[in-house]
């Protein structure tokens, strides 16, 4: 199974990486080899400008801890090419548009998403859009 993840899940992730909440049950089942994770550069570039411009996440995630996991990702992820064409507009916040066209572009067959706007499209292009709650279930039914 490919997957895409929002950045938000990673940050979410990293606020408690030891803990047992979506975003954490999630990496750990990546990490554990269920499914495959397909990311982008400029999902990374989001999830290491976001943890060092916010004050709340800055004083709360350890740069270290980005760094780390940021390699982690790229050593065990699919790191897949920016995309180059023109991105359609297709959520209601437009900056999530290049994460659902990477979702599509790179035949994923789920996108976990933290943020609302792409939650209510439900589906695009065969490209299913979860939270990462509902994504854990999936999993638990056997759905790999």
């Amino acid at each position: 199974m490919r997957v895409c993840i929002d950045a938000k899940v990673f940050v979410s992730h990293l606020l408690n990486p030891l803990g047992n909440r979506p975003p954490t049950l999630v990496l750990d089942a990546f990490f554990e080899g269920r499914f495959e994770l397909v990311v982008s550069e400029t999902t990374i570039g989001e999830l290491l400008m976001r943890t060092a411009s916010k004050p709340y996440l800055r004083s709360r995630i350890d740069p270290n801890d980005v760094q780390s996991f940021v390699r982690l990702l790229r050593g065990s992820a699919t790191i897949v090419p920016e995309i180059e064409a023109p991105i359609p507009s297709i959520a209601r916040d437009v900056k999530g548009d290049y994460l659902i066209a990477r979702a599509v572009i790179e035949g994923a067959d789920l996108l976990i998403s933290g943020d609302k706007d792409p939650l209510v499209i439900g589906t695009v292009a065969g490209v299913r859009i979860v939270s990462p709650a509902s994504f854990v279930r999936l999993l638990d039914m056997g759905l790999e």
